[in-house]
């Protein structure tokens, strides 16, 4: 999570032209920003007045608890308590 609200994927340093992937949220809301995975099985982005800034849409879906795991491929995924993938970054690489 950066400091500007934006939840970005990158591969090496931190530098624009590594961004694999983002929430496209920077400049949205107000700081602190923090990533959650909810007991709905839903990732989100908030705010610090608790403001949803960018949503997986995954909630309601899959079996409790869900998982956000960082694959060795570089892919981002959410997976259910089953293991079923609710939601990737698709940024296998």
């Amino acid at each position: 999570m950066q400091g500007d609200g934006n939840f970005v994927l990158y591969v090496g340093a931190q530098v624009p032209s590594n961004a694999l992937w983002s929430s496209k949220t920077d400049g949205r809301g107000y700081p602190p920003y923090r990533l959650s995975v909810q007991g709905d099985n839903n990732v989100v982005v908030y705010d610090v007045h608790n403001k949803a800034l960018w949503a997986s849409g995954t909630d309601g879906k899959g079996t409790k608890p869900a998982r956000l795991i960082m694959q060795d491929d570089g892919n981002l995924v959410l997976y259910d308590a089953s293991s079923q993938a609710l939601w990737s970054s698709k940024t296998v690489r």
